[in-house]
């Protein structure tokens, strides 16, 4: 669930984009690169060369394990998103939109029951939805030739205009 291939190319999907973000934030973000990989495989060839000995690479990667699950393992999700600027207003009750880790949310919609229940969702139509997106959506209420959406089939990638709508049968914000 975290790659797909549309149109003959690998890329992330929602949950993918939402991995490598937390990552990122809590300085885990390498485990997630290319060049790790690379890393790893050379210090594995200098093994069988005989260049380095394979108890100390062991007890590197051991090391570096137990200091990754440490920051996976102790982190609070709120957190992580506590310093970053609000995204806007909240178009339901004038509040500040932040983000969290599911979505861009009104600062008072703290779960069910909340005082305003305004909520973008990180995932929309197959494609992540990014601060930047959600920032111009507070303000103009429209983003138009937004690429990136996949159709249902999962084969095809779209373009569309987004519009930020209240809708009146739900009772709710939607995109």
């Amino acid at each position: 669930p975290y790659a797909r291939r549309v149109e003959g190319k690998l890329g992330p999907t929602h949950k993918g984009m939402r991995l490598i973000d937390v990552l990122e934030r809590i300085d885990a973000g390498q485990i997630a690169t290319p060049k790790l990989t690379g890393e790893w495989e050379f210090t594995l060839k200098e093994v069988e060369r005989g260049e380095k000995a394979r108890a100390v690479i062991q007890n590197e990667l051991n090391e570096y394990t137990r200091a990754l699950v440490d920051r996976l393992v102790g982190f609070d999700h709120d957190e992580i998103y506590a310093k970053d600027p609000p995204l806007g207003t909240c178009p339901e009750c004038g509040d500040e939109v932040i983000q969290s880790a599911w979505g861009y949310r009104c600062r008072r919609n703290t779960g069910k029951d909340s005082e305003c229940s305004f909520m973008v969702w990180k995932d929309r139509f197959g494609r992540y939805i990014d601060r930047s997106l959600v920032e111009l959506l507070l303000v103009e209420r429209k983003a138009e030739e937004v690429r990136g959406f996949v159709d249902r089939s999962g084969r095809n990638y779209l373009t569309a205009t987004i519009l930020l709508n209240r809708d009146e049968e739900k009772g709710r914000w939607v995109l």
